[in-house]
């Protein structure tokens, strides 16, 4: 019985190491301008990055009050919303790495 329950031990250390990794390849961050004031919010930027959904009033707008940098996301002008990075080195054919 013992030889059992190491078995079944294994599997479900790979089967949470899955989800973890799920996760790391799909971080999101929601990333806020107050009053007008800019933010930047940490997230992977070596793929796409991409608005997921707005929850301000103020449209957010790629390139006018919302983009990215090397490391981050930024906000402005009241945008505020929930950023997803996408895709990347490592994750399948993604774009290279800035530098």
């Amino acid at each position: 019985m013992h030889k059992g329950f190491g078995g079944l031990l294994a599997a479900l250390v790979v089967w949470s190491g899955g989800i973890a990794g799920a996760s790391a390849q799909s971080p999101t961050v929601t990333c806020e301008s107050e009053d007008y004031r800019p933010a930047t919010c940490p997230i992977d930027t070596r793929g796409r990055v991409r608005l997921v959904r707005q929850i301000s009033d103020t449209a957010c707008r790629e390139g006018v009050n919302w983009g990215i940098t090397r490391h981050a996301v930024w906000v402005r002008n009241s945008c505020s919303g929930v950023f997803v990075a996408e895709g990347g080195p490592g994750w399948g054919g993604g774009p290279p790495a800035r530098q």
